[in-house]
């Protein structure tokens, strides 16, 4: 029959990947520097549109007067894998059962059945004989499953690159992110998005450098690192105009 709109399974899709690998960086690990004593946040920020141009020319953010805004942590998605190698389950084919509950018409199909025998109860199968016990009889009742649609699984690479002026600024940075693994054998992250759905990461083995200070020119130098970041999403239930 025609789907119940009581119980309401959150979406998932691309944007919420998207959301967790940016909060990774932002909210979970603690990525700090010192700045004359005092302790700031380093700004992470998800490259899309003219920013994303701006870094595939691979230059560092600049503010309105041309100075480089360092340290900085940039995110951007350079690909989709429709099949993913990591992180996924053996079934997209059928839907999954989330529960199974008692449906609100068990109450009038009871007492139109009369289960329990009662005598002063009008029933269509009243028996001769009442057996009242106190005993839960639930083999005969209506059973409401509830079901999601099959999920979809898929892959996004995410190319992670770190700014900084100094090395030893960048030394701590890289310690910051190795020491936040969740699972150290796999270099592997825990994601969980703002709706409670858990994702897995898991970084590439190098992490490549990429400085301009070795051609000692008049420009102000930085410190750039680039770092491989595969994560495993998965599509429940998306708000798709016209679709099912």
């Amino acid at each position: 029959g025609s789907g119940n709109t009581d119980y309401i399974i959150p979406s998932c899709g691309v944007e919420d990947l998207d959301h967790s690998i940016f909060n990774l960086f932002d909210k979970q690990i603690p990525l700090y520097y010192d700045l004359h004593g005092e302790i700031k946040k380093v700004p992470v920020i998800f490259a899309t549109g003219e920013r994303f141009a701006l870094l595939r020319r691979k230059q560092p953010i600049t503010d309105r007067n041309g100075a480089l805004i360092l340290p900085l942590i940039s995110i951007t998605r350079t690909a989709i894998e429709n099949v993913p190698s990591k992180g996924i389950a053996n079934n997209q084919m059928f839907p999954n059962i989330v529960t199974k509950r008692i449906s609100k018409k068990d109450l009038e199909y009871r007492q139109q059945k009369n289960i329990e025998n009662l005598k002063n109860v009008k029933g269509e199968d009243l028996s001769q004989e009442g057996d009242i016990s106190l005993k839960p009889r639930i083999e005969k009742n209506i059973v409401e499953t509830i079901e999601m649609p099959p999920v979809k699984y898929f892959g996004a690479n995410y190319e992670i690159s770190i700014w900084s002026s100094f090395t030893q600024q960048m030394n701590k940075l890289l310690e910051t992110i190795m020491n936040a693994y969740t699972l150290n054998p796999g270099q592997q992250f825990y994601l969980e998005s703002d709706k409670g759905y858990k994702f897995s990461a898991f970084v590439d083995g190098s992490i490549s450098q990429d400085t301009n200070y070795a051609e000692f020119t008049d420009a102000e130098r930085y410190v750039k690192y680039n770092m491989s970041v595969n994560a495993t999403g998965y599509i429940i239930a998306p708000n798709i105009l016209g679709g099912k």
